[in-house]
């Protein structure tokens, strides 16, 4: 793992993980060299991570949560939900889904872990995506992923 200091965050990533900052330098995509990458308008990454704030629009987060799942799944045709819990991120009360949808590459199946929580008047989100057949042997590094963010 490699510390990366993102636009408001701090988090561990694993050593071969790329980061690219989007236009707007409040959003920063991850991604292993092996992975699918077209994030400018296409916004895929096949193995890694979306990490970033955007303003929130209400200030309940579990709503904030679903409208941010809500837009993913209008984006994503075939999103299916599997697990959705509140937990801690950065000590901060927070909210997980781990969904799944048919990929770019053949639609084979993503699995994707979105964690997403709020400072001050900002939601704070991080998604970390992984092949279907492969969530479960990265599971581990996802979460030590997670347990390493800091925010700002």
């Amino acid at each position: 793992m490699k510390l990366y200091e993102g636009a408001g965050f701090q988090v561990s990533i694993p050593r071969n993980w790329m980061p690219a900052r989007s236009a707007s330098g409040m959003t920063t995509y991850f991604a292993a060299p092996d992975g699918k990458w077209e994030i400018e308008g296409g916004m895929t990454v096949a193995l890694g991570m979306i990490a970033g704030f955007e303003r929130a629009g209400v200030h309940d987060l579990k709503i904030l949560a679903q409208d941010r799942l809500d837009s993913l799944a209008r984006d994503n045709p075939g999103l299916r939900v599997l697990v959705q819990r509140p937990l801690q991120l950065a000590g901060r009360e927070a909210f997980s889904f781990v969904f799944e949808n048919p990929g770019p590459i053949r639609g084979e199946l993503e699995r994707t872990m979105m964690v997403i929580t709020k400072q001050r008047d900002q939601a704070f989100f991080v998604t970390l995506t992984a092949p279907a057949v492969l969530f479960g042997e990265l599971q581990d590094t996802f979460e030590r992923v997670l347990a390493s963010v800091q925010l700002r």
